[in-house]
């Protein structure tokens, strides 16, 4: 019975982090309570921000994180 008193958690927003985003930006995002899902990619700008943007809508992120700018996403 005590779950039925206790609230449902809100999902923390989720940021895909481009291969180009910012170390800084993603940490300080983290400390600010979001989940952050980085692009598997170790070369910088391998996929555009199309791709980016599919793979960051596929993994349910609301935005992404490119160099120092988080866009949401529509």
């Amino acid at each position: 019975m005590l779950f039925r008193t206790i609230p449902p958690a809100q999902p923390c927003p989720r940021v895909y982090l481009a291969p180009d985003a910012d170390a800084q930006v993603a940490a300080r995002l983290r400390a600010e309570g979001h989940a952050t899902l980085a692009a598997l990619s170790s070369t910088p700008h391998a996929a555009g921000p199309e791709q980016n943007r599919a793979e960051a809508q596929r993994l349910g992120c609301s935005h992404i994180l490119s160099g120092a700018t988080c866009t949401k996403l529509d």
